[in-house]
C-alpha cells in the first residue's frame, strides 16, 4: 500500500508540475529534473530501508532479537 501511494503521489505531482507548466508557457529547466531526482530518491530509500538485510543500508537486527528476548523473559515469569 505504502508503495503504491509513493507512486500515486510521485505521478501527481509530475503530472500537475507539467500541467502547471504548460499553463504557464514557461518551462523550468533547472528545477523539474531536481524534483524527478528528489522524487526518485525518497521512492528508492523508502523501498530499500524496507529490505533491512540487503540494499545500501544495513539495518541490524540485534536490538529485535535482544527485546524478544527479554518480553519472552518477562511472560515466562
Amino acid at each position: 500500500m505504502i508503495f503504491m501511494m509513493l507512486v500515486f503521489l510521485s505521478a501527481l505531482a509530475m503530472v500537475m508540475a507539467g500541467h502547471t507548466q504548460g499553463l504557464t508557457g514557461k518551462r523550468f529547466q533547472v528545477a523539474t529534473p531536481l524534483v524527478v531526482i528528489a522524487y526518485a530518491t525518497v521512492f528508492l530509500l523508502v523501498v530499500d530501508l524496507d529490505r533491512p538485510v540487503r540494499g545500501f543500508f544495513f539495518v541490524s537486527q540485534e536490538p529485535m532479537l535482544e527485546l524478544r528476548e527479554e518480553i519472552s523473559d518477562v511472560l515466562a515469569e
